[in-house]
């Protein structure tokens, strides 16, 4: 099967072979604990993003946000889809709309300053996914 590796670092999303085991995990998103948290992208909860659970104590980290998240989210993440029996399975999502729902932030450096000048918010969605508006070019 296949994921989608979302690198904030270098700002790209690429393919990648996931054999299943959930041990892989932790060494495609890069996690040197070993333990992930689970974040579900998109309503239908088929599609998850499998994430560092220290990824915010990482000292040179980089963050990224999606659109259907409220919160910025840290450090590389792995796509993935769900069976019927909670399985993982190869995302129903392709590629080009997942690029289009991701937006990559920058460092911890940028992300403070993001912070800064945006406030405390429980969402910062409608910052950096503002409205499409029906007939816009």
């Amino acid at each position: 099967m296949f994921g989608y590796l979302i690198d904030p670092e270098w700002e790209q999303i690429t393919t990648v072979d996931y054999d299943g085991d959930y041990k892989e995990i932790s060494k495609i998103i890069k996690a040197p604990s070993g333990l992930f948290c689970v974040v579900p992208l998109y309503d239908d909860d088929r599609v998850d993003v499998f994430l560092d659970d220290e990824g915010l104590y990482v000292q040179d980290q980089y963050f990224w946000m999606h659109r259907n998240y409220p919160q910025p989210l840290a450090g590389c993440g792995l796509v993935l889809g769900l069976d019927d029996e909670g399985d993982s399975v190869s995302p129903d999502v392709q590629l080009v709309d997942l690029s289009f729902d991701v937006r990559f932030i920058g460092d911890r450096a940028t992300i403070q300053t993001f912070m800064k000048v945006h406030g405390d918010r429980e969402d910062y969605r409608d910052i950096l996914f503002p409205p499409i508006e029906k007939g816009a070019a």
